[in-house]
């Protein structure tokens, strides 16, 4: 069965504008909602673009029952705390979500087309003046610059994934060996058949992790060379975060 579950705060806000700690929240649902994703339980997730609606958010996915709609939402950041209030109506999906394989594809696509681009004008700046090579050489760094936090961005939202996912297998066994205790097989199961996914959803992620791990390291490696080559000629570059 599928289900859509809208999820708003329990106050009537002040103000359109988000708060610090509502944008922390919704990057922890929306990390979490993705974790769900990859398993194959939330099929969409979003909210409108009008202001100060980014606190409505829905989210379409699957359950065995009512009762299994509302465990899950209940788990939901902000929800389980009591900041948030949610309501669930069972939902046909027509046009199901793209494959998590093509989607890592057009990534890996995107990140190649960008490095592309970036060796195209690097083999620029010899046929130009001095001039317009410094402008390209900037650009060309600005450019990795800004690739080289997403790419840490992203690489640290899969290391967050990997780790809450390790917390709710571990929890699963904790709700797994009580039903068992209790002499509740069914629930006991139910409990094991949950945790099964989340560890192969912890594999996968992991798999994930390893790649981006790669995928900082060559990047900073590329950021440090431009940015090298950039003071050798005299250029004042921006100093280079924490994480790069």
């Amino acid at each position: 069965m599928q289900f859509l579950a809208t999820v708003r705060p329990v106050e009537r806000p002040s103000s359109n504008n988000l708060t610090l700690e509502e944008r922390a929240l919704l990057s922890v649902q929306l990390a979490s909602l993705h974790e769900h994703a990859r398993q194959g339980v939330v099929a969409f997730a979003g909210f409108s673009r009008n202001a100060g609606e980014e606190r409505f958010l829905n989210v379409v996915f699957h359950a065995g029952s009512e009762e299994d709609a509302w465990i899950f939402v209940r788990e939901i950041p902000g929800v389980k705390e009591g900041t948030l209030e949610v309501q669930i109506v069972p939902y046909l999906v027509l046009i199901d979500r793209l494959p998590d394989e093509w989607r890592e594809s057009q990534i890996s696509v995107k990140m190649m087309q960008q490095l592309a681009e970036a060796q195209r004008l690097l083999d620029q700046i010899s046929s130009q003046s001095p001039e317009e090579a410094e402008r390209t050489a900037l650009l060309l760094y600005e450019r990795s610059r800004s690739q080289a936090l997403e790419t840490i961005r992203q690489r640290n939202n899969l290391a967050q994934m990997v780790e809450d996912t390790g917390k709710r297998i571990h929890l699963l066994e904790e709700k797994e060996e009580a039903a068992r205790s209790a002499g509740d097989l069914l629930r006991a199961e139910q409990m094991a058949k949950e945790k099964r996914a989340y560890q192969a959803t912890r594999t996968r992620t992991q798999k994930s992790l390893e790649q981006a791990n790669e995928n900082v390291e060559a990047v900073k490696l590329a950021l440090r060379r431009q940015r090298d080559a950039l003071t050798h000629r005299g250029t004042v570059v921006p100093e280079p975060s924490a994480n790069q």
